[in-house]
């Protein structure tokens, strides 16, 4: 790391203090506004809008953490060559991106909203009771789907909407 060896615990307390100061700094003000360029908060289903959030952060943050990555474990012992460091961080960004895009949407994104909805189910209850509009809901999207057809079927109404908005936007 930067041309010293030092302890694990210090290596990883380093990037854990990087990778969050680059996250409430850079990346999630900068994902929520990417997001909310293309997908109106008040109009777009939750999950989609949450789902555009998450896709843009690994975005933001897969090509910035592999940049320090590259910086902190650039062979320096060797001598410093800045096209050696920008095959070192492309390297990074072509292995790392892919993991952190598919984890993200169909792990950890499944896995906090089901830990979410868990811890503060009575919160969720007390809302749907005082604003008489079930938070469930939104779930009965999903449930009133029959079949993979309409399923697919919603999909694609839902991406012709979006390209009308964003060609009605961008004239």
């Amino acid at each position: 790391m930067m041309g010293r060896f030092l302890p694990i615990w210090a290596v990883v307390i380093i990037e854990f203090c990087l990778a969050y100061s680059l996250e409430m700094l850079v990346g999630s003000p900068y994902s929520f506004k990417l997001a909310a360029k293309c997908f109106d908060p008040r109009e777009t289903h939750p999950v989609l809008f949450e789902t555009a959030i998450i896709c843009a952060t690994v975005g933001i943050m897969c090509p910035a953490m592999s940049f320090l990555a590259a910086w902190l474990y650039y062979p320096y012992y060797m001598g410093f060559h800045f096209f050696t460091l920008l095959a070192n961080w492309l390297k990074l960004v072509c292995l790392n991106f892919p993991f952190a895009f598919f984890t993200q949407l169909f792990f950890i994104q499944p896995f906090v909203r089901t830990v979410f909805r868990t811890v503060f189910k009575k919160d969720i209850e007390a809302r749907e009771k005082s604003f008489g509009k079930p938070a469930a809901e939104a779930l009965a999207f999903e449930e009133e789907q029959q079949s993979e057809a309409d399923v697919i079927a919603d999909v694609m109404l839902l991406a012709d909407q979006i390209k009308e908005k964003l060609a009605a936007q961008y004239k």
